[in-house]
């Protein structure tokens, strides 16, 4: 049974759906219910079309990870033609059916709009029996919109070759230290072997998910208890052929207890780029598009002045993936125009991810389904605030910081700042509010290459890595802390010293909106 969980906002307005436990968070602000879960179907655009292309199936990913990098040749005109549109100036683009049939195959190339401004990419409306036109990519390719003010995308189908290793358990042996499971392994997706295929070769990063073959709901002893997609891959151990024993990490305890033999799993590393992605976009329209596949995230909204629109997103398994009936068959690979067998994933990260914007983003009329990590965020980037003295002098802070202190602009966040903004400290061990400080006038915020800034800031990392604050960072954090330089940030007021205890949160992602939407695995 689903249970009621709160989509993620570190700013912003948060509503409340029905999904199943995912992985959770710590978040810095306060839960505050604006609507309910509605049941929607994302809307089709457009009437049918008279045309009706010649199917064709799309080409299985092969477990040597080397195929299919290169975009078809049509898809490199259409990369050019879309481009040409907006350099000259345009205001709409209709994307036209390929002669081949209806797949555009970027393979692990990308699609972009790159700086459109007021430029509308319109897909073809439903064929009469139903299939779309699709843009399919490898693991490395997706959709993308960079540096793009008003731009609008109607009507696209987005789907992956396979991202994941999917495949039958045959044995078990939780009572291991540590657990490990064997299965046989569908040779239309990924073998889960790092010396082949190296998407595979990543610590901690790799997730595992039991499924029941029928009902094709996700395994969990506890549905109280979240996290039941957050056990990990540890070991790969090949027996033969398709055949793989692997060992297992992370929460155990969401281990089901029942036998899982004949039960489905699915093993996916997450990487690669995210199925769609709005980079430095402003207003941007995203609507009655649909993401059936991807390496990463599904959706990525991030770093620009924000207030980008999304309606009618579907994020969810491809029509031939899905068992709408407890009990029904599961679809063969044979059904289905794609030629993709049905997958238990739609995507192995997060479903719907917006962070460091000027102005949140509304999520509007949509499903977000099946993902391999959290269904959705909405945050900014926390900065870390630096003592203005040595970062190992802990135990005895100054009485004030600064008039401009400086940060370690994780992400990029305080770059949007204005005057005027609010920024919030929090306990980064708590997450408790310290306080809040308002940006002056004057110099907008900049780095500094003061000698002593720097050191302060290299020095920080390993400090706050150690006890007592034990910040337990991710690693994709700590090249802030060796690359990058203290930004400067002027405020109004001086903030106490709080030593490297406090990061502070610009609130720029309010007017964030999460109306009419279902959230869930099933």
């Amino acid at each position: 049974m689903p249970v009621t969980r709160v989509l993620r906002l570190l700013v912003g307005i948060v509503t409340v759906v029905t999904v199943a436990p995912i992985t959770p968070c710590v978040s810095v602000a306060a839960a505050v219910s604006v609507d309910s879960e509605s049941d929607v179907t994302p809307r089709q655009q457009g009437k049918s079309s008279s045309k009706t292309p010649t199917r064709l199936p799309l080409r299985l990913l092969r477990p040597d990870f080397t195929h299919n990098t290169a975009p078809c040749p049509e898809c490199v005109t259409l990369q050019a033609d879309i481009q040409q549109a907006i350099d000259a100036g345009q205001h709409e683009y209709a994307v036209p059916f390929p002669a081949s049939g209806i797949v555009y195959d970027f393979g692990s190339t990308s699609l972009e709009l790159a700086n459109a401004v007021d430029f509308s990419l319109v897909f073809p409306p439903p064929q009469s029996d139903g299939s779309r036109l699709t843009l399919v990519f490898d693991i490395g390719g997706g959709l993308k919109l960079t540096g793009c003010v008003r731009a609008t995308v109607v009507g696209a189908v987005v789907d992956y070759h396979p991202t994941l290793a999917q495949g039958t358990v045959v044995d078990t042996n939780f009572n291991d230290t540590p657990p490990t499971f064997t299965a046989d392994f569908d040779p239309a997706f990924l073998a889960p072997n790092p010396s082949t295929t190296p998407f595979f070769n990543t610590t901690q990063s790799v997730k595992v998910a039991f499924w029941d073959a029928q009902t094709r709901a996700i395994l969990r002893e506890n549905t109280s208890i979240p996290g039941g997609i957050n056990t990990f891959a540890k070991t790969y151990t090949m027996l033969s052929g398709w055949r793989y024993k692997i060992s297992l990490s992370g929460n155990l305890v969401q281990l089901p207890k029942a036998a899982l033999e004949g039960k489905l799993v699915t093993v996916f590393p997450r990487g690669g780029r995210p199925s769609v992605l709005l980079s430095n976009c402003t207003a941007c329209l995203v609507a009655n598009v649909s993401i059936h596949g991807g390496s990463s995230m599904a959706v990525v909204d991030s770093d620009g002045g924000g207030g980008n629109t999304y309606t009618h997103l579907e994020i969810s398994r491809s029509a031939n993936s899905r068992s709408t009936t407890a009990g029904a068959a599961v679809p063969t690979r044979e059904q289905g125009w794609s030629g993709l067998p049905p997958r238990l994933l739609s995507v192995n990260a997060d479903g719907f991810h917006s962070t460091t914007n000027a102005v949140g983003p509304s999520l509007l009329d949509s499903e977000v389904a099946f993902t391999g990590d959290d269904l959705g965020n909405i945050c900014c980037a926390m900065s870390v605030l630096l003592p203005p003295r040595s970062a190992t002098a802990l135990a005895q802070p100054a009485a004030t910081q600064p008039l401009a202190p400086l940060f370690v602009d994780v992400g990029g966040n305080l770059a949007h700042a204005v005057p005027g903004d609010l920024i919030l400290f929090y306990n980064i061990s708590t997450g408790a509010t310290l306080g809040s400080a308002t940006v002056a006038g004057g110099p907008p915020p900049r780095p500094t290459h003061d000698p002593a800034a720097v050191a302060e800031l290299r020095a920080a990392f390993a400090t706050m890595m150690a006890p007592p604050i034990s910040a337990k960072f991710v690693k994709e954090v700590e090249h802030f802390f060796e690359q990058q330089f203290p930004v400067e940030v002027p405020l109004t007021a001086a903030v106490p010293d709080w030593g490297l205890w406090a990061v502070g949160v610009l609130q720029s992602t309010a007017n964030a909106r999460v109306e009419r939407c279902r959230l869930h695995d099933g």
